[in-house]
């Protein structure tokens, strides 16, 4: 499960969606499309057999494609 600080995200096709690839790994990955500035924020993934995850992610307006990423480790 993905939150936006701390609200789950709505899925919508062509917009915000989720892909998971499964293995002895198992990885998510949040896909953001016509990303906006309003779509910034603290991303967390709450899987329900791991610890959770939060990324602070910046939206950028302006004509240049650029993206900052800061990982951080939720503690529960």
């Amino acid at each position: 499960m993905w939150c936006l600080a701390g609200d789950q995200l709505r899925l919508s096709p062509g917009g915000v969606s989720v892909i998971t690839e499964k293995g002895d790994i198992t990885t998510s990955y949040l896909l953001i499309q016509k990303a906006d500035t309003a779509d910034s924020g603290k991303y967390t993934c709450s899987p329900s057999n791991a610890n959770p995850r939060t990324i602070l992610v910046h939206v950028l307006k302006g004509n240049h494609s650029h993206v900052h990423e800061t990982n951080q480790t939720t503690f529960t």
